[in-house]
C-alpha cells in the first residue's frame, strides 16, 4: 500500500484509451482565460540577452534581499513569455513548460508593487495574446496581496507572480491525478522563473504558504473551480 497522499491521486483515474481517436473532444480542447472588458496593457516583444544555461543553473538561488527598486515592462514581458508563454503556435499552443496532457490548468496573476514605466496593479497574464489585464489598481488591494504573501521581505519586492489552478481543465481526463499534475506544472514554471531571474538580473523567492482567501476575494475567484496556491516574489 502506498502513502495516503499518493493514493488520493489514483483513486478515480479514468481509463485513457491508447488510441487518441477515441478521446472525447474536451480532452484536446485548450482553454484560455481572459478578461476582455478590462483594461489591457500590451507587453513588448520579448528579447533576452544571452546567458549560458550552465551558468544560469549554477547561479540559480533563492534571494530575499530586495532593494525596493521598480520593475520595467520589458523585464516582465521577458519573464512571462520565456517562463510560461506560448512558444509554438498551431493547434497545440505549446508553451515554455510541460503540462500533463497539454491541459494547462495554471493561471498567473502578476501583482506589480513598483514599476518604472507602467502602472502598478494586480493583473492577469493573458497568455494567448501576451498582454496584461488589469484587475485592480487600488493601493489597498496591493497591500492585501503583500500581506497574503505572509513574509516581510515581500514588502520590498517589485512584483509577485501569483499562481492559481483550474482543476476542471484536467479533471475530466485524469480525475484526482489532475491535482498532482497541476502541482508539478507549477514547479516547472517556477524553475523557468528562477533561471530567467539570473538572465534578467533579478532576485526571486518562491512561496508555498500564501493566504489564499484574501487573494481569492481580490481576484473574484471561488477557491474551488479556481484556487490560488503558490507565488513567486521578484525584484532587484
Amino acid at each position: 500500500m502506498s502513502h495516503p497522499f499518493f493514493e488520493f491521486f489514483n483513486e478515480d483515474r479514468p481509463f485513457i484509451d491508447p488510441d487518441e481517436k477515441n478521446w472525447p473532444k474536451e480532452w484536446n480542447e485548450i482553454y484560455f482565460k481572459s478578461y476582455p472588458r478590462l483594461k489591457q496593457v500590451k507587453l513588448p516583444n520579448p528579447k533576452l540577452q544571452e546567458l549560458g544555461l550552465s551558468e544560469a543553473i549554477i547561479k540559480r538561488k533563492t534571494d530575499r534581499n530586495f532593494s525596493g527598486d521598480p520593475i520595467n515592462i520589458q523585464q516582465l514581458s521577458n519573464l512571462l513569455f520565456y517562463a510560461a508563454g506560448i512558444t509554438r503556435g498551431g493547434q497545440e499552443f505549446s508553451r515554455a513548460y510541460p503540462s500533463g496532457g497539454a491541459r494547462y490548468p495554471i493561471e498567473i496573476y502578476p501583482a506589480v508593487f513598483n514599476a518604472s514605466d507602467f502602472d502598478r496593479g494586480i493583473y492577469h497574464y493573458n497568455v494567448k495574446n501576451h498582454v496584461l489585464e488589469l484587475i485592480s489598481s487600488e493601493a489597498d488591494d496591493l497591500g492585501k496581496i503583500k500581506n497574503a504573501l505572509r513574509v516581510p521581505f515581500a514588502g520590498k519586492a517589485a512584483f509577485a507572480l501569483v499562481f492559481s489552478m483550474v482543476p476542471g481543465r484536467s479533471f475530466s481526463k485524469y480525475g484526482n491525478f489532475a491535482f498532482k499534475l497541476g502541482l508539478l506544472e507549477a514547479g516547472h514554471i517556477s524553475q523557468n522563473i528562477y533561471l530567467l531571474a539570473q538572465a534578467l538580473g533579478l532576485k526571486c523567492c518562491a512561496l508555498g504558504a500564501v493566504a489564499e482567501e484574501p487573494i481569492h476575494k481580490i481576484l473574484d475567484i471561488d477557491g474551488f473551480n479556481e484556487v490560488v496556491f503558490y507565488a513567486v516574489v521578484l525584484g532587484t
